[in-house]
């Protein structure tokens, strides 16, 4: 996290921590919102030492609660890595639904700014 938004936290009493192993995490959080390292925007160096750093796979997917909910503004690449069958499924996959209801988000938007 860049300080700007450390002090942000700080001012404001919000309890934060910052991890580097979601393994550690992952069963405590309500809501993870993973997204893709875009190598197109980074070093291929930088890329390389964080490639595959932070996955949810069928390995860590069992310690994510059952309230809880994984986000994502896809498209996913490696890290999310689970079978078809879990994403179609499983109420904790929520970027499906949350790509869904942006779509009806801009439909709205779109009418609106056309009456």
């Amino acid at each position: 996290m860049k300080a700007d938004i450390e002090n942000y936290l700080k001012k404001h009493n919000i309890n934060f921590r910052e991890e580097n192993d979601l393994n550690k995490v992952i069963a405590e959080v309500d809501v993870i919102y993973m997204t893709r390292i875009q190598k197109e925007r980074i070093s291929s160096r930088d890329y390389e030492r964080a490639k595959g750093k932070f996955v949810i796979n069928s390995s860590n997917f069992n310690l994510v609660k059952e309230s809880s909910r994984i986000m994502h503004p896809l498209p996913h690449v490696e890290e999310i890595s689970l079978p078809i069958e879990i994403e179609n499924k499983d109420k904790r996959i929520a970027y499906f639904r949350q790509s869904e209801n942006g779509l009806y988000i801009r439909m709205a938007l779109l009418r609106y700014l056309l009456m």
